[in-house]
């Protein structure tokens, strides 16, 4: 157990389980907190506790040597640190981006299997949705550019990419509360609209190793799950179902 007050927790592990990595902002301190365990769990150590963070998210490689956390500081701007030797040291990566994150709305970060490319989405304070891509472990940024207006609070957002990294898929609530979905099949270079899927928050999103298979979820009145089925390209078919 771990003595904390805490929010938006975050836990990832690699394929075998045998490395950990577990991140949360700390009520008390401010801090963004990283532990770390590379023996399946069983003894965790201080990565990280000395910066100043809110909602951090993180993400890690197939093997979990390169990992990579996404946050705002109190002054809303965001920041990544990525880490290329299994958690035992971490680095502040490329930040060109200009503009600050708004307040509320959860920014994401993913990376292929290999940890080569890494993608970030977020809220700027326009708030236009941004997503940033590198193609170089997270060690240079290049902005894909801005997706319209987002919702302005509350709102979670989500961005998940295949094994290889070629087909990434980004969801979050626009302005309009509308469920938002873009796609990309050349490693987040260009985007291509999914559509939106009526109203709704805190929508999340998943595809299979190959990134054929897409699922989105997301909550309104009742709960929706959206299922995508890729060609590669374009995107096929897209359809809400609700349960």
């Amino acid at each position: 157990a771990f003595t904390a007050s805490a929010d938006f927790p975050q836990i990832v592990t690699d394929d075998s389980g045998q490395f950990g990595y577990a991140t949360w902002h700390s009520d008390v301190s401010g801090e963004l907190i990283i532990f770390t365990s590379s023996d399946f769990g069983n003894n965790w150590a201080l990565a990280v506790n000395t910066l100043t963070a809110s909602r951090p998210q993180i993400a890690t490689s197939s093997s979990g040597q390169y990992t990579y956390v996404i946050w705002q500081t109190v002054g809303a701007v965001i920041k990544i640190l990525g880490s290329d030797n299994f958690g035992s040291t971490w680095t502040f990566r490329d930040n060109s981006w200009t503009g600050k994150a708004i307040g509320g709305a959860l920014q994401n970060i993913a990376t292929n299997s290999s940890g080569r490319y890494v993608y970030a989405l977020w809220f700027d304070n326009t708030p236009n949705v941004k997503i940033f891509i590198s193609s170089d472990f997270g060690f240079t940024f290049s902005d894909a550019g801005a997706f319209g207006l987002g919702a302005a609070t509350g709102n979670i957002t989500q961005i998940t990419t295949d094994n290889i990294g070629r087909h990434v898929y980004a969801i979050w609530g626009n302005s309009s509360n509308l469920i938002t979905i873009y796609f990309s099949t050349d490693f987040g270079i260009t985007w291509t609209s999914a559509g939106t899927f009526g109203t709704g928050a805190n929508s999340r999103i998943v595809t299979s190793d190959t990134g054929q298979r897409i699922y989105g979820i997301w909550s309104s009145t009742i709960i929706y799950i959206t299922r995508g089925i890729s060609s590669f390209f374009p995107l096929t078919l897209i359809k809400a179902k609700t349960i």
